[in-house]
């Protein structure tokens, strides 16, 4: 197994994403992020490879963006 495709938990989540918990749940519930795994009565954990391929889409997403507002403002 790599690195990848570990579970990680909420804590973990935040310091890769910078966001906070709660952002993190709002974003859920509006299928913005990617969802948790339940793997106990009281604990979940988010794949390491889902929340790094969502932070690459934002930065390619926002790379995208500055890149046109490049080309408007020439």
């Amino acid at each position: 197994m790599n690195n990848s495709e570990i579970l990680i938990p909420l804590k973990e989540v935040i310091e890769i994403t910078s966001l906070s918990g709660s952002s993190i749940w709002r974003q859920i519930q509006k299928d913005e992020f990617p969802s948790s795994y339940k793997i106990g009565p009281r604990r979940v954990a988010w794949s390491r490879a889902e929340i790094l391929l969502w932070v690459s889409s934002k930065m390619e997403a926002a790379e995208g963006k500055k890149m046109r507002q490049e080309k408007e403002s020439k």
